[in-house]
């Protein structure tokens, strides 16, 4: 099939409330299975320390840089592109073990070096139409 449509697509996906709300929804339902086991007390002390470790860490590093911002482009001469913070451009490939839905898009890319990336795309992390652009090209190109 020939890609032939002049699709072409820039996005930078900024901080998403559903993001923070899975951190959040995660990390509780962990601390409530350190609760309910039947382990020793200090063993659970242990665990329900590296689960609020775990917690701080990633609400942290949420807050800092948005769960690694990444810019993704895409246009039919040059493929698909991806540069995350501090990282040079890479010219990368979708793969097919991407997921896309109506309210997140999990893209699998593989970098020309081999190196295996994966970026979460949330419905509320882009405006509206970005994230409906997002959704036609994948469509459209899919992984090939």
């Amino acid at each position: 099939m020939s890609t032939s449509s002049g699709l072409s697509l820039r996005i930078v996906p900024e901080r998403s409330r559903l993001y923070l709300a899975l951190i959040g929804v995660t990390h509780t339902l962990a601390l409530f299975g350190v609760s309910i086991n039947a382990l020793p007390y200090w063993i659970k002390g242990l665990l329900f320390l590296t689960v609020m470790v775990s917690y701080f860490w990633s609400l942290t590093n949420y807050l800092n840089n948005g769960f690694g911002q990444s810019v993704i482009s895409y246009n039919e001469w040059d493929g698909w592109g991806l540069q995350r913070i501090e990282e040079e451009w890479n010219s990368v490939k979708l793969l097919g073990s991407s997921i896309r839905t109506q309210h997140l898009s999990i893209l699998h890319f593989r970098t020309e070096s081999g190196q295996f990336q994966a970026v979460l795309v949330f419905k509320d992390s882009l405006d509206a139409e970005s994230y409906r652009q997002l959704q036609v090209v994948l469509r459209v190109v899919g992984s090939g």
